[in-house]
């Protein structure tokens, strides 16, 4: 599964426009490279291009849990395991006690 899923095109999403990471690392270990096809900024960003091609986006689960009823979309388990992959966010702090970004 690990070979099918390298040899997909992939939208990979990085702030800082970086093409490798912990799902590069875990599959060079396999022997794999997979096809970057395009970097962006953002999941929705990769989401609106996966739904438009058959390009394949990395998305944290609950991040497309909504987006599971529109079926345009469908999801399934990274084929091997990787290193934890952090998902954060930044706001100004003048923000910090607004509801929506708590």
């Amino acid at each position: 599964m690990a070979e099918r899923y390298a040899a997909c095109g992939h939208v990979v999403t990085s702030r800082h426009g970086r093409t490798v990471g912990p799902v590069d690392d875990a599959l060079a270990a396999m022997g794999l490279v997979r096809n970057t096809a395009v970097v962006v900024p953002s999941f929705s960003t990769a989401l609106s291009i996966a739904a438009a091609t058959e390009l394949v986006a990395l998305i944290p689960s609950s991040y497309f849990e909504h987006l599971r009823a529109r079926g345009t979309l469908r999801s399934f388990p990274l084929p091997m395991p990787t290193e934890q992959i952090t998902v954060s966010q930044m706001w100004h702090p003048r923000l910090d006690r607004d509801p929506a970004h708590q």
